[in-house]
């Protein structure tokens, strides 16, 4: 299993370079051209996109292919990862260009079909693969295999359901239809370095922990940061649903309404959150005893992780907010404050205080950077993107 997770790892840090920010930037682009009713234009963007991906990811595969054999015996320290690393790097474009057609889907207001091939399809295709593979032949790296055919099936899927909608646009003549493909990079560039910052942070506490500690530490740490993601489910959803709206309200200058999606969907998060903060602080030691008895000890880094997690959706999805309203130098600089804030705080703590020092230097950090954000968001847009309890009038 460890072959499909690096794999998996791989394919994720390739997407998120290789995209260079596009599949964040989409939306902000697709609601300004609807704000001006220019739908036409819309169909117009997908094309650049394509023209942007597709020859670039045509260069970056001959410069990666040839480096792949020095990643795994230097870097991984494991020559048995040559194949599917060097298998998987076709595959990354596909997944670039899959994760670009779901975000015009979004923007559709297709939430069940979004749903449905963002998180459905997904699982379940690759279940059915595995057992179909494994009927056909023995072979360790078919959970692999399975995950490259499936990234095809899904990228198929949503091209030709995007394609069709798409041809249903009109091109309208008295409308400049001229995009710059320079411009479009030149604003998702510090959507990347956001998105690869974001990446760091959450990788980086547990290399430090394998560094300075042991494996076991790892295992614990990671064990007990994926029990506190449960708290960030809910703001998933819910931002499945919100994100293009305020996006929507934003390019047409709807203030009034943008401040009222901003909160009930601010305070939705809050209730529905608090019952999942209490419950996984109050039975931190059964949970953690699910994994195994050596586990419970550690159900302090769990509660800590919780508690972050808690501050991260109750603060929204800040990072949405400013992406969406061309403030994303603004945020990538506080991204990156927050990194550095993170790797000095891992480093001076995990080696003399271990995992629950590194939970805390987590916290702190992406704590900091919610925080900071929204307080910009409110002197900047006079908008509260966090809930406050019994303060009804936050919108007006």
């Amino acid at each position: 299993m460890w072959t499909l997770s690096l794999t998996t790892q791989f394919i994720w840090i390739l997407t998120m370079i290789w995209s260079l920010g596009l599949t964040i930037s989409i939306l902000r682009y697709i609601w300004e051209y609807k704000s001006e009713n220019n739908f036409y234009k819309i169909k117009v963007l997908y094309k650049k996109l394509l023209e942007i991906v597709i020859p670039f990811s045509l260069i970056i595969i001959i410069i990666i292919y040839f480096f792949i054999d020095s990643i795994a015996i230097w870097f991984l320290k494991k020559e048995e990862m040559i194949l599917p690393l060097k298998t998987s790097i076709f595959f990354v474009p596909l997944f670039i260009l899959y994760w670009i057609n779901i975000e015009f889907i979004r923007w559709l207001k297709k939430i069940k079909v979004y749903e449905f091939i963002r998180n459905i399809a997904k699982p379940f295709f690759n279940i059915l693969l595995i057992i179909l593979l494994t009927f056909i032949y023995t072979n360790e790296l078919i959970p692999i295999y399975a995950l490259l055919i499936v990234i095809i099936i899904i990228f198929l899927i949503s091209s030709i359901y995007l394609f069709n909608k798409l041809n249903t646009l009109k091109k309208d003549y008295k409308k400049v239809e001229n995009i710059s493909k320079k411009k479009i990079i030149w604003i998702s560039l510090p959507m990347m370095v956001t998105a690869f910052s974001f990446l760091i942070m959450w990788t980086i506490d547990s290399f430090m922990i394998w560094r300075f500690t042991d494996l076991s530490s790892v295992w614990i740490y990671s064990v007990a940061l994926s029990i506190a993601t449960l708290v960030t489910l809910i703001l998933v959803s819910i931002n499945t649903i919100v994100a293009p709206q305020f996006s929507e309200l934003y390019w047409k200058k709807d203030i009034k309404n943008l401040k009222k999606v901003v909160y009930y969907s601010s305070k939705l998060i809050f209730i529905t959150t608090i019952p999942l903060l209490i419950i996984l602080i109050t039975y931190s030691k059964f949970f953690m005893w699910l994994y195994g008895s050596e586990f419970i000890s550690w159900y302090t880094v769990l509660s800590i992780l919780v508690i972050w997690q808690f501050i991260s959706a109750t603060c929204w999805s800040v990072w949405y907010f400013l992406n969406m309203t061309w403030k994303q130098k603004v945020f990538r600089n506080v991204i990156l404050i927050a990194l550095i804030l993170n790797i000095i705080l891992n480093y001076l703590l995990i080696p003399t205080y271990w995992i629950l020092w590194a939970a805390i230097a987590t916290s702190i950090s992406i704590s900091f950077w919610n925080i900071v954000s929204a307080i910009y968001i409110k002197i900047k847009f006079n908008i509260l993107t966090f809930y406050i309890p019994f303060y009804n009038k936050i919108w007006k």
